[in-house]
């Protein structure tokens, strides 16, 4: 994500893919380690991961709202995305990440 709403910076963030379309909820950082993606959120309903082999998983908030999620990935999908939700239905969604782009150090 940009630092700043400096065009230097915005452009530069697209540019990499540092970016997500929300109409309320934040998405603070999104890690894929050992075949797993973790996202940490502002407060949701639910969280759901979809994938590009006609796939889903969502996990849903209990008594307290989620601001965390853990998924793991499908060994045949090219893709997944992310998405948050919050109590009153408002969404944001990550771009969509390709398998191939993800880098295990």
């Amino acid at each position: 994500m940009a630092n700043s709403l400096d065009y230097r910076e915005v452009t530069e963030a697209l540019v990499k893919g540092n970016f997500y379309a929300s109409t309320g909820p934040e998405i603070y950082s999104l890690v894929y380690e050992d075949g797993k993606v973790a996202v940490k959120t502002s407060e949701a309903a639910n969280i759901a991961i979809t994938y590009s082999v006609r796939g889903a998983c969502i996990t849903y908030a209990g008594d307290e709202p989620l601001t965390y999620a853990s998924f793991r990935l499908l060994p045949d999908g090219e893709y997944f995305r992310i998405t948050v939700t919050d109590k009153y239905g408002r969404r944001a969604n990550t771009r969509a990440y390709f398998f191939d782009e993800l880098v295990e150090e």
